[in-house]
């Protein structure tokens, strides 16, 4: 190897120590102050909280494969919890106003090839990737979604292959765009001046099946094709 590449190889080893240490001293600083940079324990499982208090956010996507997934309006503080999500191994992301979580279930999670580049997840999962490697793949897997009246949420885009939906005290004109494989659904108190769709988009194929029930709920349109 030429002198220039080994001095290259030197700098980028020692980066990468520094980042390492870097980021184990950050987790130990955050954990004295109680706060957490990976998910923390409770007794349902693993959880990861967002905090979605100062987020400026007028749409939320989620795609998972199996999960449960509860909206809860007119919450005291709004935020996202993922249950038992390996962190390895989804992307979460906020920008132009929406916000947008896919489940992946390799490790492309961490490491992505685009066409257009690279993208690193960061450092720091590093230190947790054999904590992910751990924690078994078949453990139920939960969103819980907290929103403030003041979150006026325009459009819910949900896409599963299998998904238990519970939606309570939402009350707005936001657009529900559902697609999924098998879905069991419940809404309490659900108000909207817009569209409830279940695999309605002419894209669709239609759901294998869907149990639905409604209580104390209103929409303006409601599509389900399954």
């Amino acid at each position: 190897m030429k002198p220039t590449s080994i001095v290259s190889l030197i700098i980028a080893v020692l980066l990468i120590i520094l980042g390492l240490v870097t980021c184990m001293i950050a987790q130990n600083m955050a954990t004295a102050n109680g706060e957490f940079l990976f998910s923390e324990t409770r007794e349902d499982g693993l959880v990861n909280t967002v905090d979605l208090t100062e987020s400026e956010i007028s749409k939320i996507e989620l795609i998972v494969s199996d999960a449960e997934i509860n909206i809860i309006g007119r919450s005291e503080k709004a935020c996202i919890e993922f249950v038992n999500f390996r962190e390895n191994y989804y992307n979460l992301s906020a920008a132009n106003r929406v916000l947008s979580f896919s489940e992946i279930p390799d490790i492309t999670s961490m490491l992505k090839f685009w066409e257009n580049g690279f993208t690193f997840k960061g450092m720091r999962y590093l230190l947790n990737f054999k904590k992910d490697q751990e924690q078994p793949a078949d453990v139920r897997k939960i969103i819980n979604l907290y929103l403030t009246s003041e979150k006026e949420i325009k459009i819910f885009d949900i896409s599963a292959d299998n998904c238990t939906l519970n939606i309570e005290t939402m009350s707005s004109a936001a657009d529900y765009n559902i697609t999924v494989k098998t879905a069991e659904i419940t809404t309490t108190g659900l108000k909207t001046s817009s569209n409830f769709s279940i695999n309605a988009k002419e894209t669709d194929t239609p759901a294998q099946s869907v149990t639905m029930k409604m209580d104390t709920s209103m929409t303006a349109n409601l599509n389900v094709n399954a």
